[in-house]
């Protein structure tokens, strides 16, 4: 049977239908836009740690084949994207209840930033130094 008006089997989108849809990508790509800004940010924290924590271990690395690991030391990293100052320091290891040992705790520090975004990792090891001071 044939309707009259000659409009047969032809659909299309309502306007409620389009204002639905525009008002849904209205909600969802601002949020989308965030969480991508969000991980671009935390990437490139995690970019700055390890490079950070790269800088430490080299550090401590050429303490210990320099044998100058007992020295207080401070420097800055100037082959780098950001300033990285790194320092580093011993203490005699002590563990709860133990006698005293010929262990020294060698840190070394990475900072980076400034204000309340500086940000530090550390890197510890122990080393040992007989009381006598030669290895």
């Amino acid at each position: 049977m044939r309707r009259r008006g000659g409009k047969q089997g032809r659909r299309a989108f309502t306007l409620v239908e389009a204002l639905a849809v525009v008002t849904v990508v209205g909600i969802v790509l601002p949020a989308t836009l965030y969480c991508i800004s969000l991980s671009q940010t935390a990437s490139a924290l995690v970019k700055e740690r390890a490079q950070a924590l790269e800088i430490a271990n080299n550090q401590m690395n050429l303490a210990i084949v320099q044998n100058t690991w007992q020295s207080e030391q401070s420097g800055d990293e100037p082959e780098t994207t950001r300033q990285f100052h790194w320092s580093t320091h011993t203490q005699t290891w002590s563990q709860a209840g133990a006698a005293e040992t010929d262990l020294q705790e060698l840190h070394v520090d990475v900072t980076w930033g400034s204000g309340t975004r500086a940000r530090t990792v550390s890197l510890v090891t122990l080393m040992y130094a007989p009381q006598g001071g030669g290895l």
